[in-house]
C-alpha cells in the first residue's frame, strides 16, 4: 500500500512538475508576444501620434509667443500692441477660475474659464464648436474632454461657484481644444464664456493672457518681440509675468508627449525581458 501510494506520489508529482513547466513554458511565450506587440506598438505610436498631432495643431494657426500678464489689458491696448515692430498680429484671451460640483456626491473642482474676444472670428489656437452654439451673453461653452471625463449632459444648466456664490449658466454648446490639457491627465475642467457674460459675473472686462505671431519666425525674432512687447506692457502699467516661445513646428506638448511615450517604451521593453 505504502509503495502504491509512493508510486502514485510520485507520477503525480511528474505529472505536475510536466504540467507546470508547460503552464510556465506557455505564460513565457504569452509574456514574449505581449512583449513584442507592447514594443512594436509604442514604436509606431511613437512616430504616428506626433505627426498626426502636429498636423492637426497646426490647423488651428498655433501663436508663436505666449505671454501671461499681472493685469489687465483692453481692446485699445492691443490695438496699441499691436503696432509694437516685430508683431505680425496679436490677440488677448482671459482666463477665470471658479469652483464646480460635477454631481450631488462628487467633490468640488477647481474649473478654467477662457474668454476669448471673437468666438466666431478667431485669430491664434483656434477651438472648434463640436455641437450647439458659442457662448453667448447667457450661457457658457464646455470642452470636449471635460463632458468626457465627468460624462455631464452637452445641454442644459450647470452651477459654478463663484466668489462663494452659486451661478446657474445655460450651456450652449461643446467645444474642442486642443491647446488643453484635458482632466484624464490633471488638467482642470474647461469652459469658455463671452467678454460680456464674463464682465457681468466676475466684474471684469479684459485680457491676461497675449498670444503673438511674428512675420517670419526664429527663437531670436520672437524674444527681441517679446522685448519689445514687455517694455510697452511696463508703461501701461501691465508688467509680464512669464512668456512662453513654441516654434511653429513644435506642439506646445510635445515634451510631456515625449515623456509619456519613453515611460510606454521602457514597461513594454521590460515586459518583453520578463519573458526571456
Amino acid at each position: 500500500m505504502f509503495v502504491y501510494a509512493l508510486g502514485m506520489g510520485l507520477l503525480f508529482f511528474a505529472l505536475g512538475g510536466i504540467i507546470t513547466l508547460a503552464f510556465n513554458r506557455d505564460l513565457a511565450v504569452v509574456s514574449i508576444a505581449v512583449g513584442v506587440f507592447a514594443v512594436g506598438m509604442v514604436s509606431g505610436m511613437r512616430d504616428f501620434v506626433p505627426t498626426r498631432m502636429m498636423s492637426t495643431y497646426r490647423e488651428t494657426n498655433p501663436a508663436q509667443v505666449t505671454i501671461s500678464l499681472s493685469g489687465i489689458v483692453t481692446d485699445d491696448d492691443l490695438a496699441r500692441l499691436a503696432r509694437v515692430p516685430g508683431v505680425l498680429d496679436i490677440e488677448g484671451l482671459g482666463d477665470l477660475g471658479a469652483r464646480w460640483q460635477p454631481n450631488p456626491n462628487a467633490a468640488l473642482h477647481d474649473v478654467l474659464i477662457t474668454i476669448r474676444p471673437d468666438y466666431v472670428d478667431q485669430k491664434f489656437n483656434t477651438i472648434q464648436l463640436l455641437s450647439g452654439a458659442w457662448p453667448d451673453r447667457d450661457g457658457i461653452a464646455v470642452e470636449q474632454s471635460t463632458v468626457d471625463s465627468f460624462r455631464m449632459p452637452r445641454s442644459g444648466t450647470l452651477t459654478l461657484l463663484v466668489d462663494e456664490r452659486e451661478r446657474e449658466f445655460k450651456v450652449t454648446g461643446t467645444v474642442q481644444d486642443l491647446g488643453i490639457y484635458p482632466p484624464a491627465y490633471g488638467g482642470p475642467p474647461q469652459f469658455y464664456m463671452s467678454p460680456e457674460t464674463a464682465e457681468t459675473v466676475f466684474g471684469i472686462r479684459g485680457y491676461d493672457r497675449l498670444r503673438v505671431q511674428v512675420p517670419v519666425f526664429s527663437e531670436k525674432a520672437a524674444q527681441d518681440t517679446v522685448d519689445r512687447l514687455k517694455t510697452q506692457l511696463e508703461k501701461m502699467g501691465v508688467p509680464v509675468l512669464t512668456y512662453l516661445i513654441v516654434p511653429p513646428n513644435k506642439h506646445p506638448l510635445q515634451d510631456t508627449i515625449n515623456g509619456i511615450m519613453l515611460i510606454l517604451n521602457v514597461m513594454a521593453i521590460l515586459t518583453l525581458g520578463l519573458g526571456l
